[in-house]
């Protein structure tokens, strides 16, 4: 058992030190401002992402806080520049995400979510706010490919919610997708989903599934409505409207 925890230890230390100098290099964009800081970020989102595909899940899972930290970070600097329209790089000094950083985080972020579960309803709640600021830009003020990677880490964030072993809860009156879904992005396509013993304290699908979530989800499958062209987009509306279809407005195209 001891030689258990000092190897999980183990594991744990080698890889907080490979994502140490990532994390700190986003975090320097934020606060450097400079092109030196923007060329060190791309590298790092290019490295972060390519080590999110090669570690374990359960090895990834106790990191998660420390990771998705500067990358909502990221993301909420990226949102902000493109709603004061400096997404094309204008302004001396001035904080400035391009779109290849932008889109290289939401990248990262969405693999972090397709390997990590979510373990409280503050992080859902959290990471629902953040990305709902994304999705809610228009067409002039974010691309395409910005907007979309958007939604993808939301799919992604609700294809690892499971019902929890409470009988009597709510969720497992849902009719839930399968968890591991085909992914159909060729930059993650050869990630997997393990196991592990990562549980939210709370139930999460039973939020979703509450008065209280009501207006946040119908918001999400308004969003999701509108752009069903893309299959990733018609995967996620579909687990969100069967998981709250007792509360929802907007029902899905049979």
């Amino acid at each position: 058992m001891e030689a258990a925890a000092a190897a999980s230890d183990e594991t744990l230390a080698a890889v907080f030190a490979q994502l140490k100098p990532h994390t700190i290099a986003l975090l320097d964009v934020l606060r450097s401002r400079s092109p030196a800081s923007n060329s060190a970020a791309a590298s790092s989102l290019r490295a972060m992402g390519a080590f999110f595909r090669s570690v374990p899940a359960p090895a990834l899972q106790p990191c998660f806080d420390y990771t998705a930290f500067p990358l909502l970070m990221l993301l909420d600097a990226a949102v902000q520049c493109r709603k004061e329209g400096k997404a094309a790089g204008q302004g001396v000094g001035e904080l400035v995400i391009t779109d290849a950083i932008a889109e290289g985080g939401l990248a990262c972020l969405e693999l972090l979510l397709t390997k990590c579960r979510l373990t409280s309803l503050n992080q859902m709640v959290a990471l629902l706010k953040k990305l709902t600021s994304g999705a809610i830009l228009s067409p002039s003020e974010a691309s395409e490919e910005f907007r979309l990677g958007i939604i993808r880490c939301f799919r992604a964030m609700i294809l690892q919610l499971q019902s929890c072993s409470d009988k009597s809860c709510s969720c497992n009156q849902a009719t839930v997708l399968p968890t591991s879904p085909i992914i159909l992005s060729s930059e993650i396509g050869s990630v997997v989903h393990p196991k592990h013993s990562a549980k939210p304290e709370e139930c999460l699908l039973a939020f979703l599934r509450s008065e209280n979530a009501s207006p946040a989800v119908g918001h999400w499958l308004s969003l999701l409505l509108q752009n069903l062209r893309h299959q990733e987009v018609t995967v996620a509306a579909q687990v969100l409207e069967r998981n709250h279809c007792s509360h929802c407005v907007f029902l899905l195209p049979r």
